[in-house]
């Protein structure tokens, strides 16, 4: 009976380790994925700021408005004709009680394993994450950059980077 009761004890010890590490691998794999999709913005917008260069516009210029004002984006490389694609944010809410609200930056996956803002298709499933960028102007000639990805998965979590974009060639 003791030897049965040890036994069981130890059962429940393995079985409690198990779940641990399943939880703790599933929160590493979303949070490298959160990492890269914070990341991506980033780059997308130094993408442009280069291209801008190479095209004689000015260096924080989007094509179809002047440049970059201080809000939040939702910045996507659909990897079409059109490639990058900014759209404003317009009613900007962020929060845990929020998450039904935020549906307008709420990433999904499509077919080819892309990561997308369009959750409209049927073939396009929801992912747990959602991305913004807020951008903010601190200097003449230099933007700071908020990349933040959201995603609940049993609780909320977050995760962003900031960083510094300049006009490297007027400095």
């Amino acid at each position: 009976m003791i030897g049965i009761f040890i036994f069981s004890l130890w059962l429940v010890a393995i079985y409690a380790l198990l779940i641990s590490s399943l939880s703790l691998s599933e929160y590493n794999k979303n949070a490298i994925i959160a990492s890269q999709l914070a990341v991506e913005q980033i780059e997308i917008v130094r993408n442009i700021r280069d291209t801008n260069y190479k095209t004689l516009r000015g260096w924080d210029s989007i094509p179809w408005s002047a440049s970059f004002s201080q809000w939040y984006y939702i910045v996507e490389n659909d990897f079409s004709w059109n490639q990058i694609q900014i759209t404003e944010i317009w009613s900007f809410v962020e929060g845990r009680d929020k998450l039904s609200d935020m549906d307008a930056y709420r990433l999904c996956m499509n077919d080819n394993g892309v990561y997308t803002f369009d959750c409209t298709s049927s073939n396009n499933t929801q992912t747990p994450f959602y991305r913004y960028l807020f951008i903010e102007e601190i200097w003449d000639s230099t933007l700071r950059l908020k990349s933040k990805v959201i995603w609940y998965s049993r609780w909320y979590h977050d995760y962003d980077i900031t960083t510094l974009i300049t006009d490297w060639r007027r400095l």
